[in-house]
C-alpha cells in the first residue's frame, strides 16, 4: 500500500477491519449468514410439520439469545425425527485502533517518493468495499423484516411470535452492521486525505529548507525539519482517518460526516500544517526546538553505534548528520 511511516499503519487497521479476525467485517458476514441459514432451516422445518417442531424451536432458540450473535460454531438439536442447526452466540470482537509510531524518513526526496509511490487506488477500493457492503446489508436488513412481518401478519402463537423476535433480532445487527459499514467506508476514504495533506508537509519542507545553498547546514536543516513532521505533524493527520467504530455491529453509530466533526478534522488538518511551517520557520533562524535537537543527536548516536535509539515515540532512521556541532552552527544561520 505505502511506506510512508503511520499511512501504513494506518492502513493495515483498515485492512483488518475489513477482511481479518473475527470481528471483521468478512467474519460478522460469514456469522450473520450462519445465522440466516439456522432461521431458514427452522422455518423450512416449520413448514414441514409445525406441531413436531414445538419443542426444537422453544430450545434451539434460546441458543441465540441476543442480536449481538456473530459467529460460531453449528450445534444440532433433534425431535420427533427432524433436525435444527443454529449458531451459538459470540460476544462482539472490538475495532481495535492502535498508537502510531512515524519514523523520521531518511531524507525529504525520499518521503515524497514514498507518498508518489502510494497505491492510493487501494483507498478508493476500501472504500468501495465498504460501501457495497453497507448497501447489501440493508437489503438483509429488509428483507427480513419483510419475512417477519409476513410471518406473523398469517400466524399467531408463542413459538411464532419467538421466531419473529428473532428474526427481527437479526435484521436490527444486519441493519448496524450496515451503518457501521458506511462508518467505516468514510473513515477509509479519509486516508486519501491524510495522503494528500502529507505530500504537501512534504513538498513545503522541500521548497524551504531545501532550498538552502549551504550544503551542510541545509543537511541540518532538513533532518530536523524531519524529525518535526514525525514528531508535530504527521500523528494529528493520521487521526483523521482513525475508524471510530466501537465494533461492526454496535447499534450506536458515532457520525462519520458533518457538523462538529467535520470542523474537528478540518481544525486538525490545518492545525498540524501550521505547526510544521512554524517550526521550519524557527529552523531555518537557527532557532529549533530543543526536542527536535535531541532526536536528530539520538539518531547520530543510533547510526553511530549501529544500534537504534528512541524517545518519546519518535523512532529514528537513517540520513543522520554529520555531528552534534553541525546542529550548533544552525544558530543564526538564516
Amino acid at each position: 500500500f505505502t511506506r510512508v511511516s503511520g499511512l501504513d499503519q494506518l492502513g493495515r487497521e483498515h485492512a483488518g477491519v475489513l477482511v481479518s479476525g473475527p470481528g471483521s467485517a468478512r467474519g460478522v458476514a460469514q456469522g450473520l449468514g450462519r445465522i440466516v441459514e439456522g432461521l431458514a432451516r427452522g422455518l423450512g422445518a416449520t413448514v414441514e410439520g409445525f406441531c413436531l417442531q414445538e419443542d426444537v424451536f422453544t430450545h434451539s432458540l434460546t441458543t441465540v439469545h441476543s442480536a449481538a450473535t456473530t459467529t460460531g460454531a453449528a450445534s444440532g438439536v433433534a425431535s420427533g425425527g427432524v433436525g435444527v442447526t443454529v449458531p451459538e452466540s459470540i460476544t462482539p470482537v472490538p475495532v481495535v485502533v492502535g498508537p502510531k509510531s512515524v519514523v523520521p524518513p531518511p531524507s525529504v526526496v525520499g518521503l515524497l517518493r514514498d507518498y508518489f509511490t502510494t497505491q492510493t487506488a487501494a483507498i478508493g477500493q476500501a472504500s468501495t468495499s465498504w460501501e457495497a457492503l453497507s448497501t447489501t446489508m440493508q437489503d438483509v436488513a429488509g428483507r427480513l423484516r419483510g419475512v417477519a412481518n409476513d410471518i406473523q401478519a398469517a400466524n399467531r402463537g408463542e413459538v411464532i411470535d419467538a421466531v419473529v423476535d428473532r428474526i427481527r433480532a437479526t435484521s436490527g445487527v444486519a441493519a448496524s452492521f450496515a451503518d457501521n459499514a458506511h462508518a467505516m467506508g468514510v473513515w477509509a476514504s479519509r486516508m486519501g486525505w491524510t495522503h494528500k495533506l502529507g505530500v504537501a508537509e512534504a513538498a513545503m519542507m522541500n521548497a524551504t529548507v531545501m532550498a538552502n545553498m549551504v550544503p551542510g547546514v541545509r543537511q541540518v536543516q532538513e533532518r530536523l525539519a524531519l524529525a518535526a513532521y514525525a514528531r508535530f505533524a504527521m500523528p494529528p493527520l493520521l487521526s483523521l482517518a482513525e475508524p471510530r467504530v466501537g465494533s461492526l455491529i454496535d447499534s450506536s453509530v458515532p457520525p462519520a460526516t458533518g457538523g462538529l466533526l467535520e470542523a474537528e478534522l478540518e481544525e486538525t488538518a490545518s492545525l498540524s500544517q501550521e505547526v510544521l511551517k512554524d517550526h521550519i520557520d524557527r529552523i531555518r533562524e537557527g532557532k529549533p526546538d530543543r526536542v527536535l535537537v535531541e532526536d536528530v543527536h539520538r539518531m547520530q548516536e543510533a547510526a553511530t553505534h549501529g544500534g537504534s535509539t528512541s524517545g518519546d515515540g519518535v523512532t529514528p532512521a537513517g540520513g543522520v548528520v554529520s555531528g552534534g556541532d553541525a546542529v550548533t552552527r544552525t544558530q543564526g544561520v538564516p
